[in-house]
This record gives structure tokens, sequence and C-alpha cells, in this order.
């Protein structure tokens, strides 16, 4: 009777047990390839922090090398030069982060101390008696101080966060106060006790400081916006690796597949 009411019924039967055939025959071969599809992302997602480490290393090195430079474009003022230096200071901070920003500037003091002529008056262990030398010590401070502000974390590896206008200005403000304030200080301490001149605080500070606030203010500027503009850049090719991820897992899928075939 069932047969005579459904006369598709034992057509489908031999379908039906076929599939079942073949989805229980291929369930083992489904897991291993999906659970190698997942140990392949895996192994990729643990290779980024290497990588990016390996960037922010080579990402330090340029901002030494580009600190080196901008103590070489100056223009010559009493007392203190206007150079670009504070400028590639901030910036690395901005875009490095504080640990990495930071390291950038120790390197560059390393170097020069050890006798490398990249300061702006030359180099090497006696540089200490020089009266702006208490700038350079501010650069590491002021990258450190920069990037933790703006990024919020002592590290986080090579990324640009969104942040507001006023925590931008924020930063690289608390950033260019650690230069002048060690700078400031010490080249009064040291024109007064090592030099013997006599220097009082208010000149040292109108002529280690505010007589460069104009220019301060015009790179942070710059700084602001060449951070917003990498940050959209970086916001906008973010997600294309992500985007990418379900043809590589099919492609991976697919050629094991032909393997076992």
């Amino acid at each position: 009777m069932k047969s005579k009411d459904n006369p598709h019924a034992t057509k489908l039967q031999p379908l039906t047990l076929q599939l079942r055939l073949c989805i229980f025959a291929n369930k083992n071969l489904l897991f291993e390839e999906f659970s190698q599809v997942e140990a392949r992302m895996q192994s990729k997602a643990a290779a980024v922090p290497t990588r990016e480490k390996l960037r922010l290393l080579t990402l330090t090195s340029l901002f030494t090398a580009l600190t080196v430079i901008g103590a070489f474009i100056r223009i010559p003022l009493p007392l203190v030069p206007l150079s670009l230096q504070d400028f590639f200071v901030l910036l690395s901070g901005n875009i490095l982060g504080p640990f990495f920003g930071a390291l950038s500037q120790l390197l560059y003091l390393g170097l020069g101390l050890a006798g490398l002529p990249i300061f702006a008056n030359g180099g090497g262990p006696a540089y200490v008696l020089q009266p702006t030398f208490g700038y350079l010590l501010g650069f590491p401070l002021a990258s450190f101080v920069a990037g933790v502000i703006l990024h919020g974390r002592f590290f986080r590896g090579f990324s640009l966060p969104e942040r507001p206008l006023s925590r931008l200005i924020l930063a690289n403000a608390a950033g260019v106060a650690m230069i002048f304030t060690l700078g400031v200080i010490y080249l009064w301490l040291s024109t007064n006790f090592i030099l013997g001149s006599a220097l009082s605080f208010d000149k040292a500070a109108w002529m280690g400081c505010i007589v460069f606030l104009p220019s301060s203010a015009l790179k942070l500027a710059v700084i602001i916006f060449l951070y917003r503009k990498l940050q959209a850049r970086l916001a906008a090719n973010a997600s294309l690796p992500f985007k990418s991820y379900p043809k590589q897992s099919q492609a991976i899928f697919s050629e094991n597949l032909r393997s076992h075939d």
C-alpha cells in the first residue's frame, strides 16, 4: 500500500542510503580538513606579533635616523638653535607608541654619546657638558609620555588608535613640555655652574623655551595632521586581510581534498 501511495519512495530510498553512506564515510575527512584549516589560521595569527615587532624595530631605526637628520636641519639662534629634532621625537611617540618611540631616542643618545657626531654640535661623552644637553635628555621622555597618553598602554603593537583632537593635542603638548622643562633647567644649571657665566632663570626660560613656542605649535599641528591621515589610511585597509580569510580557508580546504583524492 505504501509503495502504491508513494510511487517515488522506492526510488528515493537508494539515494538516501547513498547520501548517508557518503556523509558517514567523509565525516572524519571533513573534521580533519577543518581542523587543518583552523590550525593554519592559528599559526598565522601567532606569527603576527613577531612580524609586528620586526616592523616596529625597523621603524625604530628609521626614527633614530630621522632624529639624526633633524639635528642638522636647524636655524642658528642664541644659546639654543631651532631644529627639527623635536618634530621627529614627538612623531616617534605618536607612531611607535611609548616603548619603541622612547627606544628610538635612547638609541640616538647612545650613538651620540658613544662618539658619533650626530648631535647638533658633535658627539662623545663630553657632550654632557654642553648647555643644550638637557634637551637631548628630554627626547626619550617626551616620546614616552606622548606615546602613553596617545596609545593608552605601554605596548600595543603597531597600531594607530583613533583619538579625539583634544587627546592628540594633550599628548604632544605634554611631550613638548618634557623637552623644554629638562632643557631649560639643564641650560640654567650648566651655564651658571659649569661654564661659570651668569644667567638668570627667567632669561634661560625665555631664550630656551618661550621663543620656540610658535614653531613648536606649528610642528604639533603638522604632527597631528600626519597622524590623522595615516590613522585613516590604516583604518581603511585594516579589514582587507580579514575579508580574504574565507577565500583562504576555502582554498586550503579544496587543496587538501584534492590531495586526499
